[in-house]
């Protein structure tokens, strides 16, 4: 969050384990989606530091449902401008095209218009 209580960059986290991968936003650069490279497999005795490796497309439905169903503890402000931003992701993206357009986000957060999706 900044000064004025925006939104500036958040990153979830799914699959852990082997097949973790990471959906960052922020609010100057937009969507990165990548796998996360845990440093275990080098073959050396000693574990190397965790990358992040660009990944193909994320499924922003399934990812948008894991976050609703997982975010209770997070203040309700937080979880709206979140489900937001990933509301704005688009379904199609592939993480080697261009950056997808990221207006439509930055509109929405600044305008804090979308809701909470209830269940």
């Amino acid at each position: 969050m900044d000064e004025q209580n925006r939104l500036t960059a958040f990153q979830l986290c799914y699959q852990t384990g082997a097949h973790e991968h990471a959906l960052t936003w922020q609010a100057t650069t937009g969507f990165n989606h990548a796998r996360v490279d845990s440093g275990e497999t080098c073959g050396l005795d000693y574990k190397r530091t965790p990358i992040l490796l660009t990944d193909g497309a994320c499924d922003a439905k399934l990812l948008r449902e894991r976050f609703n169903s997982a975010a209770a503890d997070l203040p309700l402000d937080i979880q709206r401008l979140i489900l937001g931003a990933l509301t704005a992701y688009p379904n199609n993206y592939r993480a080697h095209a261009p950056r997808p357009h990221t207006h439509r986000a930055r509109r929405m957060l600044k305008n804090k218009k979308f809701k909470l999706k209830e269940s």
